[in-house]
């Protein structure tokens, strides 16, 4: 009986032990998937759809799973048509969300299209980083084209925002930004804006006062910024409390002056900023004052003692015994975030206190007024406070009041400057307002006048310019009268007030300034510049050849001087005269062919003159040196499958360009048109077109896809029609595609048999497969690929995809950051700041510069311009750059002693481990004995190729050798050696010795066939090869890779270049394996890769290199992706089941570790019967 009772209770504790360690396994499996989730709660955008033109500040309540604070926090918006991303960093408010600290101005910058906005979060521990989290994906809509200020606005505040809240304390809201628009038809005659800060109820004060200043321009709008910092933070001059800015804008003396017709009110609230944000408890009850209510109306106004919470709101509750409870939502009011309101329409009683009003509910009566905060997706509400109201409209005068008042000025104050702010309030809706305004030292310069009304609204408002109307410094006497036009009228005044108008006139010396023009010629549609210290100047052209010839006035448009249609020289040249405006003008139809002086103009003042020689095509002179040329293709260029066609030009056509295009017997076959396009057309750069190549052509054409598929493989003629001189010949060359099973395999390039003749190897025949074949796997990704051309719509999977693809540094993917920007700050705090700090420098600044100055001196810049390259560099890849270089010179560390050798790729990966270097993360090729190769010499570079492009190479390329004798592998058939026998014929000479000093490897006698390039550059030992780049002058379109087809989990590379040409295939991991293939008579090629590539983002490009190693062309690079040593789509290789091993993992322990417990129970059971039935004598 014992023994039953054990074995009965052993039974339960071990199955109770299972199911409870079971039970924890899951929990630990299933908090292990979502450990680095960030629960966001938007508050900023409330809505998924935005129109082009708006400005807003992201902003969200975060939380984790494990509820701690965060240390940084960053806002991502990536664009889902390109893959670019943003970043916006986000400081902690008062109320616990996070703000970003600048604004997403939805301006020309930004196309219509899918942004996906999501937040990191980052927390640190005694400086190191502990967590990243990562919050999901919202999807946003933008909509719309740029949109300007309203019709008819000459001038408009851009920033800051009407009603916003300023919490000095923020840090980043200590200083204010103030920024107008002026339409550009009155910018050239403005001299400057002048603009006021007033505090409510300070009499009219002003606080600040201040000067904008030209930073640019934007559409048809100057854009003006305040010229100095205003300090928020100066409590003596900025106190917690409502402001006004009045701004106007100040002319030339012969121009009236131009108020800017809209004031910008806001508020300055100062909150200590709190780590764990506090929901209101109590309510201040501001509006009704009174308990009696005799008006039709009930204005509630109420203020919580603390902000509210994401996801909360305040709702007014109202009932009485015998009425149904009433609920209203309270709203932000607009001029005090801090505050709430709501207007109740109580209706219209009747004498007896019944409502006549078939849409009133509230009889008169006693009420019960209650304010409660409300939980979204909860039903337990907060009451905040309560009153008790009593209704009793009988008591009301039921006629309504006619009354006018004056809002601004105040009576008794002074307004200084040229600008006078008049704001009116009517008790009833009036139709029109006048005034007059009287200096009570001058009543002859009065003025009279109406003002318009400020729409929705019962109010009326207008600015004053004393300039306009030649107003004194004086005392002035106000007075209004409104009327409905129902014969209803209030007056109001006369209020007297000082008015105290300063003088803003500065003289300026012009120093005007005209730019000259390539080789003095231009033409239709070509652009003037010009520079100057005065905002208002005329473009002139005066005929050259006589005083009495035609002299025009060119209408100029105001730019920022460091603008990219300014020119980087021009802006050079304005900086140093030391110009704070520039302008430029384009040349119309108006002015007719011939010889003019270019100049500036301001007043009597003029630049010097430069003497122009001037085409218009639609003039009457006849044209002698119209041009076009073909910029792509080119001639004697091969093509193939559809193509553009490209024309650059010296003459401007709006109507566009006609192309002839005929066939070798000049039959004429098609007529493409190409559209005038700006060089900056996306299209021109990626066809390797850039304008500098072509000064001569500033304009440029671009046809409609033409699709030459179907064409014969032969010679065509194309010519521009109207243009004799611009005809050129192009050969089509259309791959031969054969569909699986017509029996024409072909001959792979490169795997010619090797024979024992010392003889020239039969001609190649390439056959690229139709990618539409069964069997046929296209998997190469373009450079310029989006998510959506890969199929991705997964919003994380784009992200990880574009930063792979863009290849973003591998310690910043390891810890899934997918943005640039969050890259280099996580970078910077792990990693770079450390060296700051061994050499004692604490000072951020200070760090960057001592990095920047270390690090810089390697980079090769190919923008032009060392400021720029010093600015891209710093405040772009700085810490990708220090990173990059210390790992590239760990590499170079690692294989310093194996250069020009024959090695194992085992051997190269163990030499890498040793410097701690991981093998995935630099071979291309997965390392094992058995695999032999050269580790050749190449040139280590460091390239800022573009702005958007740092590439760093290091100094070795790897070459398949698999028998030692330095001749790659790629080669041995053509040359007839074995591949795996250093010494082919026996002779005692390695084949590669025998082939560099003109001997048969494979026999007797001399070498009889053509050598190539790649071994003149192998063979010789101490030449460098020079490595492709991404973004390189040398891309040449005819050469390109076309198709990366897996089979059998090995890699095939199909492409084209010229025809029976050796070209250089490169595949990329850090240290790049380079191949060598020839060309058919078509220009096809093709690879088989038959070793393992390691998992991971590779790419390929296409070269031909001469016999010292440079590289005379290449092509752009086409990537494919590697997964478990298998090519594979990007949907395939970025799935979520990559993502979750670990997780896969503790799925194999919980079933292991249950079956473990299951064993060790039954086990035990087992032995506890035993020993039952051997007592029982069994």
């Amino acid at each position: 009986m014992i023994l039953d009772r054990i074995q009965r209770y052993l039974s339960i504790v071990f199955f109770t032990a299972l199911v409870f360690t079971q039970a924890l396994i899951f929990v630990a499996v299933k908090a292990a998937d979502n450990n680095n989730l960030l629960q966001a709660v938007f508050v900023e955008p409330v809505t998924d759809s935005l129109e082009i033109g708006q400005s807003i500040y992201f902003q969200a309540m975060l939380s984790s799973k494990d509820g701690g604070s965060f240390d940084f926090v960053a806002f991502n918006l990536t664009n889902l048509s390109t893959g670019l991303d943003e970043n916006y960093q986000a400081s902690l408010q008062s109320d616990g969300s996070w703000r970003a600290q600048s604004a997403w101005n939805t301006d020309n910058n930004y196309q219509p299209g899918q942004y996906y906005l999501s937040v990191t979060a980052y927390q640190y521990q005694d400086g190191q980083l502990e967590n990243i989290y990562s919050s999901d994906y919202v999807l946003i809509n933008l909509n719309g084209q740029i949109q300007a200020a309203a019709t008819g606005d000459q001038a408009y505040f851009m920033s800051p925002e009407a009603n916003i809240v300023i919490n000095p304390l923020n840090e980043a809201e200590q200083h204010l930004n103030i920024k107008f628009a002026v339409n550009s038809t009155i910018s050239q005659t403005i001299k400057g804006i002048i603009f006021d800060i007033y505090k409510e109820g300070a009499d009219g004060v002003v606080v600040l006062r201040s000067q904008a200043q030209m930073v640019g321009s934007e559409n048809d709008y100057s854009i003006w910024q305040n010229s100095g910092t205003i300090d928020m933070n100066d409590s003596d001059t900025f106190s917690d409390g409502n402001y006004l800015i009045y701004a106007n804008i100040s002319y030339d003396s012969s121009i009236n002056a131009l108020p800017i017709n809209e004031n910008i009110l806001f508020t300055i609230q100062r909150v200590n900023l709190v780590t764990e944000p506090v929901s209101p408890s109590s309510i201040n009850i501001i509006s009704p004052e009174q308990t009696t209510i005799t008006a039709n109306q009930l204005p509630i106004l109420v203020r919580p003692n603390n902000f509210l919470l994401t996801g909360q709101s305040i709702i007014a509750k109202i009932s009485n015994s015998t009425f149904s409870e009433k609920v209203y939502t309270l709203t932000a009011t607009a001029d005090n975030l801090a505050n709430y309101e709501y207007t109740i329409d109580l209706g219209t009683p009747s004498s007896d206190g019944a409502n006549i009003n078939t849409n009133s509910i509230f009889p008169d009566g006693q009420y019960n007024l209650s304010f409660e905060l409300v939980y979204a997706g909860t039903t337990q509400n907060v009451v905040l406070g309560q009153i008790s109201i009593t209704l009793d409209r009988n008591l009301a005068d039921i006629i309504p009041s006619y009354e006018l008042s004056i809002n601004k000025p105040l009576a008794g104050s002074v307004v200084k400057g040229d600008s006078l702010a008049l704001e009116f309030d009517t008790s009833f809706t009036a139709n029109s307002l006048t005034f007059s305004l009287v200096p009570t030292n001058r009543p002859d310069l009065g003025i009279e006048g109406s003002i318009p009304p400020v729409a929705g609204s019962n109010l009326w408002r207008s600015n004053i310019s004393a300039q306009q109307y030649s107003l004194i410094n004086d005392t002035y006497a106000l007075l209004a009268t409104a009327d409905d036009g129902q014969g209803h009228t209030a007056s109001v005044g006369p209020i007297v007030f000082t008015w105290e108008i300063l003088d803003q006139t500065i003289p300026v010396d012009p120093d005007l300034k005209a730019y000259n023009t390539t080789n003095n010629q231009i033409s239709l549609g070509d652009i003037l510049f010009g520079s100057a210290n005065v905002a208002d100047v005329e473009f002139k052209l005066a005929d050259a050849t006589s005083d009495n010839g035609n002299n025009y006035i060119l209408n100029n448009t105001a730019i920022a001087c460091n603008s990219t249609i300014f020119g980087l020289a021009n802006t050079q040249a304005a900086q140093a005269a030391g110009h704070n405006y520039c302008f430029y003008a384009v040349l119309s139809n108006e002015v007719a062919s011939g010889n003019y002086y270019f100049y500036l103009e301001h007043d009597e003042d003029s630049s010097e003159r430069l003497l122009l020689s001037y085409f218009n095509p639609n003039s009457q002179t006849p044209v002698t040196d119209a041009t076009a040329v073909f910029l792509s293709p080119s001639g004697s260029a091969t093509v193939s499958g559809q193509f553009y066609i490209v024309v650059g030009s010296n003459i401007d056509l709006v109507s566009g360009l006609e192309i002839e295009l005929k066939g070798s017997d000049n039959t004429p076959l098609a007529y493409p048109s190409a559209k005038q396009s700006a060089w900056s057309n996306t299209l021109l750069g990626n066809l390797g077109i850039r304008q500098s190549n072509y000064t001569n052509a500033p304009f440029v054409y671009i046809s409609n896809v033409v699709d030459s598929t179907t064409w014969p493989n032969e010679t065509y003629n194309l010519s521009v029609i109207g243009y004799p001189n611009s005809q050129i010949s192009i050969l089509i060359n259309n791959p031969i595609i054969i569909e699986p099973g017509d029996g024409n395999d072909g001959a792979e390039s490169g795997e010619q048999e090797a024979g024992n003749e010392n003889s020239n190897p039969q001609p190649v025949v390439v056959v690229i497969p139709s990618t539409s074949s069964v069997g046929i796997n296209n998997l190469g990704i373009n450079f310029y690929a989006t998510c959506q051309d890969q199929g991705i719509n997964n919003e994380d999977k784009c992200r990880r995809f574009m930063a792979t693809i863009s290849s973003l540094d591998k310690t910043c993917l390891d810890q899934s950051i997918y943005e640039a920007q969050a890259c280099e700050d996580y970078l910077y705090r792990v990693l770079t700041d450390f060296e700051c700090q061994d050499n004692n420098i604490i000072d951020g600044e200070a760090c960057k510069n001592y990095l920047l100055e270390k690090y810089s001196s390697q980079v090769n810049c190919k923008l032009g311009d060392i400021n720029l390259c010093n600015n891209v560099l710093r405040n772009r890849y700085l810490s990708r750059l220090v990173v990059g270089q210390k790992f590239s010179d760990n590499i170079n560390q690692a294989i310093a002693s194996l250069l020009g050798k024959n090695i194992t790729l085992q051997e190269l990966s163990d030499n890498l481990q040793n410097k701690g270097i991981s093998n995935g993360d630099v071979l291309p090729l997965i390392a094992n004995q058995s695999i032999k190769v050269l580790l050749a010499k190449a040139q280590k570079e460091t390239v800022l190729e573009e702005e958007d492009k740092l590439t760093i190479l290091n100094q070795a390329v790897i070459i398949l050798d698999a028998d030692g004798d330095n001749l790659p592998d790629d080669l041995e058939a053509y040359y007839g050696t074995d591949l795996n026998n250093s010494d082919t014929d026996g002779d005692g000479y390695s084949d590669g010795t025998e082939i560099i000093n003109g001997y048969n490897p494979a026999g007797e006698g001399p070498l009889t066939i053509e050598r190539t390039d790649i071994d003149r550059l192998l063979l010789a030992g101490d030449i460098s090869i020079e490595q492709p780049k991404t973004k390189s002058e040398k891309i040449d379109n005819r050469l390109e890779v076309i198709i990366i087809e897996e089979t059998d989990k090995k890699i095939k590379l199909f492409g084209k270049a010229e025809a029976n040409t050796w070209v250089n295939l490169y595949l990329y991991s850090e240290l790049p394996l380079v191949m060598a293939t020839k060309t058919d008579a078509s220009g096809n090629w093709s690879y088989d890769i038959k070793q393992s590539l390691t998992d991971g983002h590779h790419q390929v490009f296409v070269t031909v290199n001469d016999d010292t190693g440079k590289i005379v062309k290449q092509s752009r690079p086409l990537s494919f992706l590697i997964k478990e040593a298998q090519a594979v789509s990007a949907d395939n290789y970025f799935d979520e089941a990559t993502t979750s091993a670990a997780v896969n993992n503790f799925f194999i322990y919980y079933i292991l570790g249950g079956a473990f417990l299951v064993f060790l129970a039954l086990g035990i059971i087992i032995f506890i019967n035993k020993g039952k039935n051997k007592n029982l004598g069994v």
